[in-house]
């Protein structure tokens, strides 16, 4: 586990609001640096010792946040109260986030997944829609397991979910441009990435979407 990955796990739960992770004191870095190398190590304990010192230093980290929070999942192999609480006391941070149980069901389904605990991490994306039915995020989330699972058809009913409750939601109209070019349906995939490009056009996935629409011209 290192502070980067906490970082992009609260990027990818929060992105459908614009959020952004917010930076980490100087003050709580070296407490920072040393549970992620600790958590690599397998040293939870003393991990979760300083994961609390840089929160304690820097209570509007969201790095240290999601550290603490991931180290006590593996730790406990589980989700816990403390990991859940933490990660939504971060959500809370984040005005401009409109769920915020959402995104924290969300980021608890990642860090289970991260963890190993890919049912409970799926159980996690399904609370997040329970919670919020027009949280995007969720949809996209069980989208993917259905597609990991080979179940394309359901996935697509997910993706065009994502999409319907969020139209600007550019990660679901990729999802289902991909999907879609997998069945063989490749004017409805052009469809798709034409959509993702209106509502991202600088986003990660526009150059290869991008390019795969000019290779037709």
């Amino acid at each position: 586990m290192d502070t980067r990955l906490f970082s992009a796990v609260l990027l990818l739960a929060l992105a459908g609001s614009q959020a952004r992770a917010t930076e980490t004191s100087s003050a709580a870095k070296p407490y920072l640096e040393q549970g992620a190398a600790l958590a690599k190590a397998g040293k939870l304990d003393e991990a979760i010792a300083q994961y609390r010192k840089a929160l304690d230093a820097d209570p509007k980290s969201d790095a240290a946040s999601q550290g603490l929070a991931g180290a006590l999942v593996a730790k406990a192999k589980a989700l816990t109260d403390e990991a859940y609480g933490i990660v939504r006391a971060s959500a809370d941070k984040h005005p401009e986030v409109s769920s915020k149980e959402g995104a924290a069901h969300d980021t608890m389904g990642v860090l289970l997944e991260d963890a190993g605990f890919k049912g409970e991490g799926r159980a996690e994306y399904q609370k997040a829609v329970e919670a919020d039915p027009k949280f995007a995020w969720g949809y996209m989330r069980l989208g993917d397991k259905l597609r990991g699972d080979g179940k394309l058809d359901e996935a697509l009913v997910l993706y065009r979910k994502s999409v319907e409750v969020d139209p600007k939601f550019g990660w679901g109209w990729a999802r289902m441009s991909d999907v879609l070019g997998m069945k063989g349906d490749r004017k409805a995939a052009d469809e798709a990435g034409r959509k993702y490009l209106e509502v991202d056009p600088h986003g990660p996935a526009s150059e290869s979407i991008r390019l795969t629409l000019e290779q037709k011209k």
